[in-house]
């Protein structure tokens, strides 16, 4: 073999070790988890995005429901894709808020509609992709326990 053609084979492989580990970067980012987000020792709100011309159901969500949220939110992966809520009429999805007891505003804002999760935090937005419904299903299970029969109904017949 020539000088020239190891040459060829040791630029080649470099090149392609190259774009492994860019890839591989690219892939590692996109699954950067939700573990920054604390929830523990908070009281959060949920609201049934549900109507547009009366007000919407809300609820506190209990201490073990607070830690199942941020056990399920931990390991989220960032979406890699841009993520589209429905805005139209009927369900559009969970909202969940913390409230800072001293300024009664809200401190973080969760949005929750099917696969996608939605966290307003201090001025940042950063969408999350809950592929198993996870979050969803657990905020449907606490909204059983806390609205009225006749709109429980409507959410189990909005969520697929």
């Amino acid at each position: 073999m020539t000088n020239q053609s190891q040459r060829i084979i040791t630029i080649t492989l470099v090149v392609g070790l190259l774009i492994a580990v860019g890839t591989i970067g690219t892939l590692f980012a996109l699954k950067t988890p939700a573990s920054s987000v604390v929830l523990s020792g908070s009281s959060l709100s949920v609201e049934a995005d549900l109507f547009s011309g009366r007000p919407n159901p809300t609820w506190q969500l209990a201490p073990n429901d607070i830690q199942a949220l941020q056990d399920d939110l931990a390991p989220l992966p960032l979406r890699s894709i841009p993520a589209t809520t429905f805005d139209g009429l009927g369900y559009r999805g969970f909202i969940v808020r913390m409230i800072d007891d001293q300024q009664q505003r809200d401190t973080l804002t969760i949005r929750v509609y099917h696969d996608i999760i939605r966290i307003e935090h201090s001025g940042t937005t950063t969408v999350y992709e809950d592929v198993t419904r996870g979050i969803e299903l657990l905020l449907m299970q606490s909204a059983s326990h806390n609205v009225p029969p006749d709109i429980y109904a409507i959410l189990v017949s909005a969520i697929p």
